[in-house]
Protein backbone atom coordinates (compact mmCIF):
# COMPACT_ATOMS: atom_id res chain seq x y z
CA UNK A 1 0.00 0.00 0.00
CA UNK A 2 2.84 2.47 0.80
CA UNK A 3 5.45 1.93 -1.72
CA UNK A 4 2.69 1.45 -4.77
CA UNK A 5 -0.65 3.58 -3.54
CA UNK A 6 0.90 6.17 -1.14
CA UNK A 7 4.03 6.69 -4.24
CA UNK A 8 1.58 6.91 -6.89
CA UNK A 9 -0.79 9.42 -4.61
CA UNK A 10 2.49 11.21 -3.79
CA UNK A 11 3.49 11.77 -7.60
CA UNK A 12 0.03 12.87 -8.55
CA UNK A 13 -0.17 15.18 -5.65
CA UNK A 14 3.18 17.09 -6.73
CA UNK A 15 2.31 16.96 -10.14
CA UNK A 16 -0.95 18.87 -9.42
CA UNK A 17 0.83 20.97 -7.64
CA UNK A 18 3.77 22.37 -10.00
CA UNK A 19 1.07 22.40 -12.93
CA UNK A 20 -1.38 24.20 -10.97
CA UNK A 21 1.04 27.27 -10.26
CA UNK A 22 2.52 27.31 -13.42
CA UNK A 23 -1.07 27.13 -15.47
CA UNK A 24 -1.94 30.20 -13.44
CA UNK A 25 1.08 31.96 -13.01
CA UNK A 26 0.81 32.07 -17.09
CA UNK A 27 -2.62 33.04 -16.93
CA UNK A 28 -2.19 35.64 -14.71
CA UNK A 29 1.17 37.52 -15.95
CA UNK A 30 0.02 38.01 -18.87
CA UNK A 31 -2.53 40.25 -17.81
CA UNK A 32 0.50 42.14 -15.84
CA UNK A 33 2.13 42.55 -18.61
CA UNK A 34 -0.29 44.21 -20.55
CA UNK A 35 -0.76 46.64 -17.68
CA UNK A 36 2.10 48.25 -19.38
CA UNK A 37 0.21 49.23 -22.21
CA UNK A 38 -3.17 50.51 -20.25
CA UNK A 39 -2.19 52.61 -18.30
CA UNK A 40 -2.36 50.46 -15.06
CA UNK A 41 -5.94 51.42 -15.56
CA UNK A 42 -7.08 47.25 -14.02
CA UNK A 43 -8.37 46.99 -18.04
CA UNK A 44 -8.97 43.62 -18.30
CA UNK A 45 -6.73 41.94 -21.68
CA UNK A 46 -9.37 38.49 -21.59
CA UNK A 47 -12.66 38.20 -21.76
CA UNK A 48 -14.60 38.18 -18.84
CA UNK A 49 -16.80 34.53 -19.71
CA UNK A 50 -12.43 33.52 -20.42
CA UNK A 51 -11.27 34.46 -16.94
CA UNK A 52 -14.58 32.80 -15.36
CA UNK A 53 -13.82 29.83 -16.69
CA UNK A 54 -10.43 29.10 -17.53
CA UNK A 55 -9.81 26.70 -14.23
CA UNK A 56 -13.22 25.39 -14.70
CA UNK A 57 -13.14 24.32 -18.25
CA UNK A 58 -9.90 24.99 -20.60
CA UNK A 59 -7.37 24.56 -18.19
CA UNK A 60 -8.54 21.53 -15.49
CA UNK A 61 -9.88 18.83 -17.10
CA UNK A 62 -6.51 17.53 -18.09
CA UNK A 63 -4.79 17.83 -14.63
CA UNK A 64 -7.66 16.06 -13.14
CA UNK A 65 -6.98 13.20 -15.46
CA UNK A 66 -3.18 13.23 -14.43
CA UNK A 67 -4.33 13.55 -10.26
CA UNK A 68 -6.39 10.31 -10.81
CA UNK A 69 -4.98 8.16 -13.63
CA UNK A 70 -0.91 8.79 -13.63
CA UNK A 71 1.47 6.33 -12.98
CA UNK A 72 5.20 6.34 -13.67
CA UNK A 73 5.99 2.57 -13.62
CA UNK A 74 3.84 -0.54 -12.47
CA UNK A 75 2.90 -1.69 -9.25
CA UNK A 76 4.86 -4.74 -9.46
CA UNK A 77 7.77 -2.47 -10.49
CA UNK A 78 6.84 -0.32 -7.72
CA UNK A 79 7.41 -2.83 -5.09
CA UNK A 80 10.40 -4.73 -6.65
CA UNK A 81 12.18 -1.51 -6.50
CA UNK A 82 11.39 -0.05 -3.50
CA UNK A 83 14.26 2.80 -3.83
CA UNK A 84 11.16 4.95 -6.17
CA UNK A 85 9.61 5.73 -2.82
CA UNK A 86 12.85 7.68 -1.71
CA UNK A 87 11.49 10.53 -3.80
CA UNK A 88 8.96 11.07 -1.34
CA UNK A 89 10.96 11.78 2.06
CA UNK A 90 13.55 13.76 -0.38
CA UNK A 91 11.25 15.84 -1.45
CA UNK A 92 12.24 15.27 -4.90
CA UNK A 93 8.93 15.99 -6.62
CA UNK A 94 7.66 19.21 -4.91
CA UNK A 95 9.76 21.47 -3.05
CA UNK A 96 10.48 25.43 -2.57
CA UNK A 97 12.73 25.22 -6.21
CA UNK A 98 9.83 23.03 -7.59
CA UNK A 99 7.26 26.00 -6.71
CA UNK A 100 9.98 28.28 -8.33
CA UNK A 101 10.53 26.72 -11.15
CA UNK A 102 7.08 26.81 -12.19
CA UNK A 103 6.33 30.10 -11.26
CA UNK A 104 9.51 30.98 -13.27
CA UNK A 105 8.37 28.28 -16.47
CA UNK A 106 5.07 30.08 -16.35
CA UNK A 107 6.46 33.67 -16.29
CA UNK A 108 8.52 32.73 -19.18
CA UNK A 109 5.57 31.22 -21.50
CA UNK A 110 3.42 34.49 -20.32
CA UNK A 111 6.03 36.91 -21.85
CA UNK A 112 6.25 34.46 -25.00
CA UNK A 113 2.32 34.30 -25.48
CA UNK A 114 1.89 38.31 -24.86
CA UNK A 115 4.52 39.57 -26.17
CA UNK A 116 4.59 37.72 -29.60
CA UNK A 117 0.97 38.66 -29.95
CA UNK A 118 1.37 41.88 -29.05
CA UNK A 119 4.34 42.63 -31.80
CA UNK A 120 2.51 40.48 -34.36
CA UNK A 121 -1.07 42.29 -34.42
CA UNK A 122 0.19 45.55 -33.23
CA UNK A 123 3.82 46.59 -33.97
CA UNK A 124 3.92 44.35 -37.26
CA UNK A 125 1.02 46.21 -38.90
CA UNK A 126 -1.82 47.12 -37.58
CA UNK A 127 -3.80 46.73 -40.45
CA UNK A 128 -4.28 43.59 -42.02
CA UNK A 129 -3.80 43.01 -45.66
CA UNK A 130 -7.77 43.63 -46.25
CA UNK A 131 -7.66 46.87 -44.33
CA UNK A 132 -9.15 46.43 -41.25
CA UNK A 133 -7.98 46.61 -38.20
CA UNK A 134 -6.10 44.00 -36.76
CA UNK A 135 -4.72 44.84 -33.20
CA UNK A 136 -7.67 45.71 -31.22
CA UNK A 137 -8.22 45.16 -27.69
CA UNK A 138 -10.84 42.42 -28.45
CA UNK A 139 -8.94 40.81 -31.30
CA UNK A 140 -5.96 40.90 -29.09
CA UNK A 141 -7.54 39.37 -26.25
CA UNK A 142 -9.23 36.50 -28.10
CA UNK A 143 -5.60 35.97 -29.18
CA UNK A 144 -4.13 35.51 -26.07
CA UNK A 145 -6.81 33.36 -24.47
CA UNK A 146 -6.75 30.70 -27.32
CA UNK A 147 -2.43 30.70 -27.39
CA UNK A 148 -2.34 30.09 -23.74
CA UNK A 149 -4.81 27.22 -23.88
CA UNK A 150 -2.69 25.30 -26.60
CA UNK A 151 0.05 26.03 -24.54
CA UNK A 152 -0.72 25.20 -21.45
CA UNK A 153 -2.23 22.03 -22.34
CA UNK A 154 0.97 21.13 -24.24
CA UNK A 155 2.97 21.51 -21.59
CA UNK A 156 1.25 19.33 -19.54
CA UNK A 157 1.24 16.25 -22.40
CA UNK A 158 5.19 16.22 -22.05
CA UNK A 159 4.91 14.61 -18.39
CA UNK A 160 1.67 12.92 -18.90
CA UNK A 161 3.29 9.02 -18.38
CA UNK A 162 0.88 6.70 -18.66
CA UNK A 163 -2.02 7.70 -21.52
CA UNK A 164 -5.55 6.59 -21.22
CA UNK A 165 -8.38 6.89 -23.71
CA UNK A 166 -9.55 9.65 -20.43
CA UNK A 167 -6.23 11.64 -21.02
CA UNK A 168 -7.04 11.96 -24.58
CA UNK A 169 -10.24 12.67 -23.96
CA UNK A 170 -9.61 15.54 -21.50
CA UNK A 171 -6.67 17.30 -23.22
CA UNK A 172 -8.65 17.55 -26.33
CA UNK A 173 -11.58 19.16 -24.32
CA UNK A 174 -9.99 22.22 -23.66
CA UNK A 175 -8.97 23.62 -26.97
CA UNK A 176 -12.22 22.21 -29.00
CA UNK A 177 -14.82 24.01 -25.57
CA UNK A 178 -12.96 27.07 -26.38
CA UNK A 179 -13.51 26.48 -30.40
CA UNK A 180 -17.27 25.75 -29.58
CA UNK A 181 -17.89 27.93 -27.15
CA UNK A 182 -16.74 31.15 -28.79
CA UNK A 183 -17.53 29.99 -32.09
CA UNK A 184 -21.01 29.96 -31.00
CA UNK A 185 -20.66 33.31 -28.08
CA UNK A 186 -19.07 35.76 -30.71
CA UNK A 187 -21.24 35.21 -33.34
CA UNK A 188 -24.54 35.45 -31.03
CA UNK A 189 -26.71 38.14 -32.11
CA UNK A 190 -30.12 38.40 -30.36
CA UNK A 191 -30.63 35.09 -31.08
CA UNK A 192 -33.98 33.94 -29.13
CA UNK A 193 -32.40 36.08 -26.94
CA UNK A 194 -31.87 39.54 -26.80
CA UNK A 195 -28.13 39.45 -25.78
CA UNK A 196 -25.34 40.67 -28.23
CA UNK A 197 -21.37 40.38 -26.63
CA UNK A 198 -19.00 42.66 -26.65
CA UNK A 199 -16.81 40.47 -28.14
CA UNK A 200 -18.98 40.13 -31.13
CA UNK A 201 -17.37 39.29 -34.50
CA UNK A 202 -13.96 39.02 -32.99
CA UNK A 203 -13.86 35.01 -33.34
CA UNK A 204 -13.97 35.24 -37.00
CA UNK A 205 -11.83 38.20 -37.08
CA UNK A 206 -9.19 36.19 -35.47
CA UNK A 207 -9.35 33.06 -36.88
CA UNK A 208 -9.11 34.08 -40.53
CA UNK A 209 -6.31 36.62 -39.57
CA UNK A 210 -2.70 35.01 -41.31
CA UNK A 211 -0.49 37.11 -39.03
CA UNK A 212 -2.43 35.45 -35.98
CA UNK A 213 -1.75 32.11 -36.77
CA UNK A 214 1.56 33.05 -37.68
CA UNK A 215 1.99 34.49 -34.32
CA UNK A 216 0.53 31.30 -32.75
CA UNK A 217 2.88 28.87 -34.22
CA UNK A 218 5.77 31.09 -33.14
CA UNK A 219 4.39 31.12 -29.45
CA UNK A 220 4.06 27.73 -29.39
CA UNK A 221 7.39 26.78 -30.73
CA UNK A 222 9.33 29.29 -28.57
CA UNK A 223 7.41 27.98 -25.45
CA UNK A 224 7.35 24.30 -25.93
CA UNK A 225 11.08 23.49 -27.95
CA UNK A 226 12.75 24.40 -24.62
CA UNK A 227 10.23 22.22 -22.44
CA UNK A 228 10.93 19.79 -24.72
CA UNK A 229 15.04 20.04 -24.49
CA UNK A 230 14.74 20.30 -20.98
CA UNK A 231 13.25 16.88 -21.22
CA UNK A 232 15.57 15.45 -22.96
CA UNK A 233 18.78 16.87 -21.56
CA UNK A 234 17.76 15.56 -18.07
CA UNK A 235 16.70 12.33 -19.55
CA UNK A 236 20.11 11.73 -20.36
CA UNK A 237 22.95 13.72 -18.58
CA UNK A 238 20.71 13.43 -15.23
CA UNK A 239 18.33 10.72 -14.97
CA UNK A 240 16.43 10.46 -11.63
CA UNK A 241 16.00 6.37 -10.84
CA UNK A 242 12.26 6.35 -11.75
CA UNK A 243 13.99 7.84 -15.49
CA UNK A 244 16.58 4.76 -15.20
CA UNK A 245 14.13 2.19 -14.59
CA UNK A 246 11.38 3.20 -16.42
CA UNK A 247 13.87 2.85 -19.29
CA UNK A 248 15.36 -0.63 -18.55
CA UNK A 249 11.63 -1.36 -18.38
CA UNK A 250 11.06 -0.10 -21.90
CA UNK A 251 13.90 -1.71 -23.27
CA UNK A 252 13.38 -5.11 -21.40
CA UNK A 253 9.95 -5.74 -21.94
CA UNK A 254 9.39 -4.27 -25.47
CA UNK A 255 9.41 -6.74 -28.38
CA UNK A 256 9.36 -5.59 -31.48
CA UNK A 257 6.48 -6.88 -34.15
CA UNK A 258 7.99 -7.44 -37.26
CA UNK A 259 4.49 -8.55 -38.66
CA UNK A 260 2.98 -5.51 -37.84
CA UNK A 261 6.00 -3.22 -38.17
CA UNK A 262 5.02 -1.81 -34.50
CA UNK A 263 5.08 -2.51 -31.03
CA UNK A 264 1.81 -4.48 -30.20
CA UNK A 265 -0.18 -2.55 -27.26
CA UNK A 266 -3.65 -4.03 -25.54
CA UNK A 267 -6.87 -2.12 -24.30
CA UNK A 268 -6.72 2.12 -24.48
CA UNK A 269 -3.48 1.98 -22.79
CA UNK A 270 -1.13 3.27 -24.79
CA UNK A 271 2.81 3.49 -24.68
CA UNK A 272 5.57 5.04 -26.25
CA UNK A 273 9.22 6.40 -25.10
CA UNK A 274 7.07 8.73 -22.58
CA UNK A 275 4.18 6.97 -21.83
CA UNK A 276 4.38 3.25 -19.33
CA UNK A 277 1.42 1.29 -19.58
CA UNK A 278 0.98 -0.33 -16.51
CA UNK A 279 -1.55 -2.78 -17.81
CA UNK A 280 0.54 -3.93 -20.44
CA UNK A 281 3.12 -5.38 -18.70
CA UNK A 282 1.00 -7.04 -16.65
CA UNK A 283 0.43 -9.24 -18.93
CA UNK A 284 4.03 -10.03 -20.03
CA UNK A 285 5.96 -12.18 -18.15
CA UNK A 286 8.45 -10.68 -15.32
CA UNK A 287 11.57 -9.22 -16.38
CA UNK A 288 15.17 -10.56 -15.40
CA UNK A 289 15.63 -7.64 -13.32
CA UNK A 290 16.75 -7.94 -9.74
CA UNK A 291 18.81 -5.62 -7.20
CA UNK A 292 22.26 -6.39 -6.31
CA UNK A 293 22.57 -7.75 -3.20
CA UNK A 294 25.69 -6.04 -1.97
CA UNK A 295 24.75 -2.25 -3.96
CA UNK A 296 20.60 -1.92 -2.98
CA UNK A 297 21.49 1.46 -5.52
CA UNK A 298 21.94 -1.10 -8.77
CA UNK A 299 20.02 -2.46 -11.19
CA UNK A 300 21.21 -5.78 -12.50
CA UNK A 301 20.03 -8.11 -15.64
CA UNK A 302 20.98 -12.15 -15.78
CA UNK A 303 24.23 -11.03 -13.24
CA UNK A 304 25.37 -7.72 -15.25
CA UNK A 305 25.52 -4.44 -13.85
CA UNK A 306 23.05 -1.94 -16.03
CA UNK A 307 22.75 1.19 -14.01
CA UNK A 308 23.60 2.36 -11.05
CA UNK A 309 20.71 4.12 -9.33
CA UNK A 310 20.37 6.95 -6.70
CA UNK A 311 18.55 10.23 -5.93
CA UNK A 312 21.50 12.95 -6.56
CA UNK A 313 21.31 15.90 -3.70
Amino acid sequence: LLLVHGRWSYMRMCAFLNYFFYKNFAFTLVQFWFAFFCAYSAQTIYDSVFIALYNVVFASLPILAVGIFEQDVGDREAIEHPHLYEAGPRNKLFSPKKFHLSLLRGALHSIIIFFVTYLALREAGAMSFDGKDQGDLLSMGAGLSFTLTIIVTLELTLDIKLWTWFNWVTVLFGPVSWFVLFGILYNWADIGIDYVPEFYGVFNRVMGNRTYWASFFLSVIMAILPSLFKRFQHLQVKPTPIDIVREQLYRLNKPWDPERGRVPHSGSMRRSSYAYSAEDNLRKPKPTLRHDDSHPSRIVENDTEVSEVGWRE
